[in-house]
């Protein structure tokens, strides 16, 4: 961006974010990792430390440093998101993305109990994915199981399992990664559509098709 945003680092802040998402999108998590990170230190520089938009640029910044296997890093970010979450009474949704993505990152380290843990606080906060706007749903259910079945807890997994087969049911498996802000309408009335299909429902009642 060179100079052409100087003097106005809250907009510089906003498209360092944006270009660092996409460069995380398509992969190329280095160019990701470095915008991501002017991103939050300008947020931090604007807003101060314990502002909510640094706490969301603290999530995406940790994803660049989980993909490139700094998952302790990644960690200690991603609760520092959350404490400032927390302080703040932030929206829900922000909670439960970050308490996914900590679910994951410990996951890969392989502490599996600890992201049970986090897993059930999320689907707390979540109310147990009755509302159709927290699209991480599925994602933590999956992550449940994995977490589950490696310690051998079969019948527990089975539950995740169906949530996946779901999702591959209504053609959205592929986007069992994708944050909730990157879901159009459409994808989350089918979201909807099969959290409700999760308890087995003998009738379902809509108010518009589908």
């Amino acid at each position: 961006l060179g100079d052409q945003l100087a003097g106005e680092p809250e907009v510089e802040a906003a498209i360092r974010s944006v270009i660092g998402k996409s460069y995380w999108r398509l992969g190329v998590f280095d160019r990701a990792e470095r915008h991501s990170k002017k991103a939050l230190d300008l947020r931090r520089q604007v807003f101060g430390a314990g502002d909510e938009r640094v706490a969301d640029s603290l999530v995406d910044y940790a994803w660049n440093l989980a993909e490139q296997t700094r998952h302790e890093e990644a960690e200690r970010h991603v609760r520092e998101a959350l404490s400032i979450y927390r302080k703040q009474n932030s929206n829900p949704r922000a909670t439960v993305r970050a308490l996914w993505s900590l679910q994951q990152f410990l996951i890969r380290q392989s502490r599996l109990a600890e992201a049970e843990e986090v897993a059930s606080d999320a689907l707390a906060v979540a109310g147990d994915g009755k509302d159709s706007d927290y699209a991480e749903f599925p994602n933590i259910l999956h992550g449940l199981a994995e977490a589950k079945s490696s310690e051998g807890k079969h019948e527990e997994a089975e539950i995740t399992v169906k949530a996946d087969a779901l999702l591959e049911r209504f053609k959205m498996d592929h986007m069992r990664d994708e944050f909730a802000g990157s879901l159009s309408g459409g994808q989350r009335k089918l979201l909807e559509m099969a959290r409700a299909l999760m308890t087995d429902p003998t009738l379902i009642m809509l108010d518009e098709p589908m």
